[in-house]
């Protein structure tokens, strides 16, 4: 059974469907099943395909599928084939543009998409919310955690950064021009700072030791956003699953010092059980002042 969300006071509000970690498990009825939510946006937080160019190009066939505009954080797992899904996305999406202005998507049906896709990573997205908005600001790429620079080679080329202090001064000049008085983070990894038990948000739980894996860079643009006086409402980030390895499972949402910390990776997200399939994704309700989210699993004859 699920729980209402609690009440966001403080005026308008937007609804975003937040999907966690893909590995492949993403198919047009997902897309069906999420458009028929309602979202104003949802949001990807990487990890799209199991990491071969054949799969990882369907996924992005299906999530261009999706009619609501959407945003996607490329995660460890996508960064091989980053330029490839974000090409698939681009081509499919301006595909079903064409066939839309032309009219003849009521004769294409499965090409009728119209998503407005967002590619993120070291960005700043502004989403609407009543006259107002907030910023979010995108993280670090391709993010194992740990405190290293994953792929530093393609985060060279990719994006100019070379160093894990290069990152940080990066996403402080995004925090700098951020012109909202709220800000909300999406990183694939989360930051440092959640606890370093093996079930904590980004917690390590497959060394022989639990460790924090969150990531410093994240939690440098946190504490540059507090410092300017920006309303931090909170983070949004997936990489480390829900099922621990050993058994258990993770604290996957936690609110510290007002701001909510949200990880959706739920894997595998989709379940077959005694009446069919059920699929994972997390509601989040964003006003200017707080945020607030609950876990959703939608059945196929939804």
């Amino acid at each position: 059974m699920q729980k209402n969300l609690p009440s966001v006071t403080g005026g308008a509000v937007a609804r975003l469907g937040l999907v966690g970690d893909l590995h492949g498990a993403f198919d047009p009825v997902d897309a069906a099943l999420l458009d028929a939510q309602g979202y104003d946006r949802i949001v990807f937080v990487g990890d799209l395909g199991p990491g071969t160019l054949d799969a990882d190009r369907k996924v992005a066939r299906a999530l261009a599928r999706l009619r609501t505009p959407i945003l996607v954080m490329p995660g460890n797992n996508d960064c091989a084939h980053a330029p490839v899904l974000r090409a698939e996305l681009g081509h499919q999406s301006g595909l079903a543009a064409l066939l839309r202005d032309s009219g003849a998507t009521h004769r294409t049906p499965l090409l009728a998409a119209s998503a407005d896709v967002t590619w993120c990573g070291y960005g700043r997205h502004r989403v609407a919310v009543g006259a107002g908005a907030v910023t979010l600001v995108s993280a670090r790429p391709y993010a194992m955690g740990g405190g290293d620079l994953s792929f530093p080679d393609d985060l060279l080329a990719r994006y100019g950064i070379a160093s894990m202090a290069a990152s940080c001064e990066r996403l402080c000049a995004l925090v700098d021009a951020v012109d909202t008085p709220s800000v909300v983070f999406l990183g694939h990894n989360g930051p440092t700072g959640l606890g370093a038990e093996r079930d904590a948000l980004w917690g390590n739980d497959f060394a022989s030791e639990a460790s924090d894996h969150g990531d410093p860079d994240l939690r440098a643009a946190i504490e540059r956003a507090r410092a300017r006086g920006l309303r931090v409402l909170g983070v949004i980030a997936g990489h480390m699953h829900h099922r621990l390895r050993g058994g258990g499972a993770r604290r996957w949402l936690e609110r510290r010092d007002d701001a909510l910390f949200v990880n959706p990776a739920c894997v595998p997200r989709v379940v077959s059980h005694a009446r069919g399939v059920r699929r994972h994704h997390v509601e989040l309700l964003l006003s200017e002042q707080r945020l607030e989210a609950r876990e959703l699993w939608l059945d196929d004859d939804a």
